[in-house]
């Protein structure tokens, strides 16, 4: 070592290398090095050594590592995925205080970033890539299989479409820690995963839509408890709105009475513009001129049960329970297919999908979302 790689700093032999960009020194007994990353821009590690040649030796390596980085286009740090897990949780929490980001999606993200944590969260961020990624579904699909029991809602195999909404959420968290700079210059993963298993909820056709709502009407004739038979007319009414205007039930359950319009059309027919906020984003839902009047009862018996203060468009929503709905679905949809009553729960739930009955809107869908799980009034 020549002498002048040996300078002073505060009274203390220090080791100056590689023209000056490594520079290793002593403080309290440990060895330190400080290396210079660019102009006036340096870092400073511990080297854990209380000898000299061996600090030496670790700088060194130190120094290389930060240059192959640099010259990698990588960051001189590295960040565990747990970390930019934490950034992104946190960045995803303040946009929902913003409004940006529905309580519902933040819940989700909650719940899922647990599997990515104990799957690769101590790998960094930059080091990820389609290995990682496709072996996450078979890790998945495995994961529940070492427990004695099931967690509450847990589901021993998951669902193709839950699998791929976990990688979507995956590979947003990856997507956002690039555009962050976390992963340098390294290409994004390219891989996706396909639901093998695409289940399509069968339509209602015409004449089951019509036995529908006839069942629906004699539901109610034949309902003798008056708390009931509020539900059960708020009920038509909340599948008539659905069905007639192609609404999503999400944005149904959010409407507010600032939320409507009245216009007349070029017939002169009154009716309801709706200012609806869903998954799409804000929009309007002008709803079928023949269903206005379902709105009009609708805020007919809101005014005449809360009067006109309150705010939201109906009462606070809950859950309409399979004691009242079991023996109407049984009544209203028999054909095969048609109906989904879950076995060993509390509500019933009749599936449909997207063609069918009233193809150019979301009429048939919603309508059997409306009557799906969990019945909102």
């Amino acid at each position: 070592m020549c002498d002048s790689d040996t300078r002073s700093i505060n009274g203390r032999g220090a080791v100056r290398l590689e023209n000056d960009r490594i520079c290793v020194f002593e403080r309290n007994g440990v060895y330190q090095a400080r290396i210079r990353t660019g102009a006036n821009r340096y870092i400073w590690r511990s080297l854990k050594t209380r000898n000299l040649i061996p600090a030496i030796s670790a700088a060194r390596k130190l120094f290389h590592s930060i240059e192959y980085r640099q010259q990698s286009g990588l960051p001189i740090g590295s960040r565990s995925f747990n970390r930019v897990i934490d950034e992104y949780v946190v960045l995803r929490e303040r946009q929902q205080t913003q409004g940006r980001t529905s309580i519902h999606m933040l819940r989700q993200i909650r719940r899922v970033v647990k599997f990515w944590r104990e799957y690769i969260g101590d790998q960094s961020i930059e080091s990820i890539g389609n290995k990682e990624l496709s072996g996450y579904i078979e890790w998945r699909k495995s994961y529940y299989g070492q427990f004695m029991t099931l967690p509450k809602n847990a589901k021993l195999n998951p669902a193709d479409k839950t699998l791929q909404w976990e990688m979507m959420l995956g590979k947003a968290i990856i997507r956002w820690a690039h555009e962050q700079g976390y992963r340098g210059d390294q290409p994004l993963p390219t891989f996706s995963f396909t639901p093998k298993k695409i289940r399509v909820r069968p339509a209602f056709e015409l004449f089951e839509y019509r036995r529908l709502l006839r069942t629906l009407i004699k539901w109610q004739r034949d309902c003798s408890n008056d708390t009931w038979l509020h539900t059960r007319r708020l009920l038509t009414d909340y599948v008539l709105i659905l069905a007639n205007s192609g609404m999503r039930v999400g944005e149904a359950n959010n409407l507010k009475i600032r939320d409507l319009e009245t216009f007349e059309d070029d017939l002169g027919r009154r009716n309801y513009r709706f200012k609806v906020k869903g998954k799409t984003g804000e929009r309007d839902v002008i709803l079928r001129a023949s269903a206005a009047k379902s709105v009009d009862r609708l805020l007919t018996r809101r005014n005449e049960d809360f009067g006109l203060g309150r705010h939201r468009l109906q009462q606070p929503w809950r859950q309409i329970y399979v004691v009242q709905f079991a023996p109407f679905l049984r009544g209203a949809v028999t054909a095969p297919g048609h109906r989904r009553v879950r076995r060993g729960t509390e509500y019933g739930n009749v599936g449909a999908g997207n063609s069918g009955l009233l193809r150019q809107t979301r009429y048939s869908k919603e309508v059997g979302d409306a009557v799906g799980r969990v019945i909102p009034y």
